[in-house]
């Protein structure tokens, strides 16, 4: 499997308004790790996720092993 990035950015929808930054920045301030990992997303995710379903499957499996969070890198489809 793989991910093109082309696909991917195809399938994108930008909101209007776009995300604050306000809580990452409140959260990197205070130094607290698992709020900055509440704050972390990545918009590509849900249209990487659409096209290659295993890679969600995976992200979910990862989530169940307790950490602070899983995103996807860029486009995909490496995920940390």
């Amino acid at each position: 499997g793989g991910l093109g990035t082309a696909d991917v950015y195809r399938r994108l929808t930008v909101p209007a308004t776009p995300v604050s930054g306000d809580g990452m920045r409140a959260a990197g301030g205070a130094g607290d790790p698992a709020a900055v990992a509440r704050h972390l997303f990545n918009r590509l995710e849900g249209p990487a996720f659409a096209l290659w379903p295993d890679l969600a499957r995976v992200a979910d499996d990862l989530r169940g092993c307790g950490p602070l969070g899983v995103r996807l890198t860029g486009s995909g489809a490496a995920l940390f």
